[in-house]
């Protein structure tokens, strides 16, 4: 995958995490919670030839960088760099990035 494709679906992703939000009053504990009313399609939950509808194409983490933060605030990343040893990353104010910041990476390890 390349960064602007993962850029574009971390972006459609994170805007029905939004949606799920506005509309259940929390996020989701899983992204698949989020087909087929937020996501029409598990095509951007489904990581890259696993052919399992199970399998997670990007990592989620509901509670945000810091465990003191005051309720969720998700951050999405990309199963493995995109570019060199760089991660897409959407943080929780919506901002699509990238980083190769091994302690962004390590918790969603």
């Amino acid at each position: 995958v390349d960064a602007q494709s993962a850029e574009t679906e971390l972006q459609e992703v994170y805007a029905a995490l939004q949606m799920y939000s506005i509309n259940e009053g929390t996020y989701p504990n899983s992204l698949q919670q989020l087909v087929p009313l937020y996501l029409t399609t598990r095509d951007y939950l489904t990581a890259y030839g696993s052919g399992s509808d199970d399998a997670s194409h990007y990592r989620y983490r509901l509670n945000g960088f810091r465990s003191e933060d005051a309720g969720p605030s998700p951050i999405l990343l990309t199963p493995q760099a995109v570019v060199g040893d760089e991660y897409m990353v959407v943080y929780s104010d919506g901002r699509v990035g990238r980083t190769s910041d091994s302690a962004i990476i390590g918790l969603f390890d």
